[in-house]
């Protein structure tokens, strides 16, 4: 049994595990196509100088309860898109963070940026299933998965025209995604154990990181300030925005913010 970072992680993966044999019951992977939609290139939105933009799309999280209560997936995606965002991110995890995989399904037919699908990812069926609903791309948790699991994830990605974040919290899970592979290391601020953020993290950490190999900043971040207190300091190629996006009273504004720190 592999050791998970607190109780309540292993919570939501045991919950994962048990939606996961229901849904294989429900749509037999056989019936799921890996072909997927036409969708743009996730990798290369982070071609964008001085960096790209991940909008998140979240209803809700375990520490800070309902974020949005005026919740509609397709509208925000919508505004997002006409603001200039470069990529969104689907939360999908049902339980805890209230998602669901029909939204990558309501998002892709009209989305002109490419699409992550933001989960749990600890089975070969998550991914290939994202991939049919029309994501871009899947974010792959070091802390909840083995290097083994990381390498064949990254392959299927690739076989499944896929993207990736490979993400991290600590020198050592960093390690271990690069040694997977990885060309895409997410470094996400918030420390899974006490979910208290520090953009510190991403300061120190991404120092770990050979130039080649993108570098993503996650979570914590709500100010132009916090983006130049990381790029003052570290060369990052993106910036994932959650919460203060989905709790802003004026989406427009912020994206405005942020795109021009």
């Amino acid at each position: 049994m592999r050791q998970y970072v607190n109780n309540f992680l292993y919570e939501i993966i045991q919950n994962r595990k048990a939606e996961i044999q229901h849904e294989k019951s429900a749509f037999p992977l056989k019936n799921i196509s890996a072909a997927g939609r036409a969708h743009p290139d996730f990798f290369s939105v982070f071609k964008k100088t001085p960096y790209a933009l991940i909008g998140e799309i979240k209803k809700a999280s375990p520490s800070k309860g309902v974020l949005c209560d005026d919740f509609i997936p397709s509208r925000i995606a919508g505004e997002y898109i006409a603001c200039g965002i470069d990529a969104i991110s689907v939360l999908t995890e049902k339980k805890y963070f209230q998602g669901s995989v029909s939204y990558l399904n309501e998002i892709s037919v009209f989305s002109s940026v490419p699409l992550l699908c933001k989960d749990f990812i600890i089975d070969e069926y998550q991914i290939i299933d994202a991939c049919s609903r029309g994501a871009a791309a899947v974010l792959l948790i070091g802390e909840i998965l083995s290097e083994q699991q990381l390498k064949e994830y990254i392959v299927l990605a690739g076989k499944c025209n896929l993207g990736y974040i490979t993400e991290a919290h600590s020198g050592q899970v960093i390690e271990k995604c690069l040694s997977a592979g990885s060309v895409c290391v997410g470094i996400n601020n918030r420390d899974l154990e006490s979910f208290k953020t520090n953009l510190n993290t991403t300061a120190e950490l991404a120092r770990l990181i050979p130039s080649g190999t993108l570098v993503i900043s996650e979570s914590g971040i709500n100010t132009a300030q916090d983006i130049r207190f990381i790029t003052d300091r570290v060369k990052v190629h993106g910036f994932l925005i959650g919460e203060t996006l989905m709790k802003s009273a004026d989406r427009a504004a912020k994206i405005s913010e942020l795109q021009n720190a």
